[in-house]
């Protein structure tokens, strides 16, 4: 996999709080840019194989659909998803942890899949645009988790 951006924050929620809002999916699009909708295309709990529709503004192709699959989740330290897009094969983690202060850090990660040469072309614009995107959402996060009970 190559990373393609990603960001810390530290925040007074708990890290129960974090887990279950960062692990629902359909709110991804209130802390990250660009991210137009998203609705659960299956009625699965939430966890392994659960399955969203995220409709993402992507340059140079306007608006596109993907099928993200929950991949991993590790109540309360991890969640990862997948998608289907191609070229980029795109990969999601956060990682969950409590600090020594009892506030919990976010590690988020993003990840293209495809380790292809000809996908080396495109892959410099692809970190450009997650490197901002993902600066954004590093402040709207923090934002949103100051929100949520701690």
């Amino acid at each position: 996999m190559i990373q393609l951006a990603s960001f810390s924050i530290n925040t007074t929620a708990s890290i129960d709080g974090c887990f279950h809002y960062l692990s629902n999916m359909k709110n991804f699009g209130n802390w990250f840019p660009e991210v137009i909708k998203i609705v659960e295309a299956n009625r699965d709990e939430i966890g392994l194989g659960k399955q969203y529709v995220e409709t993402v503004k992507v340059p140079g192709r306007g608006l596109n659909q993907m099928t993200l699959t929950v991949k991993e989740h590790e109540t309360p330290s991890k969640f990862a998803t997948e998608g289907d897009f191609k070229p980029l094969r795109p990969r999601m983690q956060i990682k969950i942890s409590e600090n020594s202060d009892q506030t919990t850090r976010i590690d988020w990660s993003f990840y293209s899949r495809n380790e292809g040469k000809l996908f080396g072309v495109v892959m410099p614009l692809f970190k450009y645009v997650m490197g901002k995107r993902a600066k954004i959402a590093s402040f709207e996060l923090e934002k949103v988790l100051a929100s949520i009970d701690g």
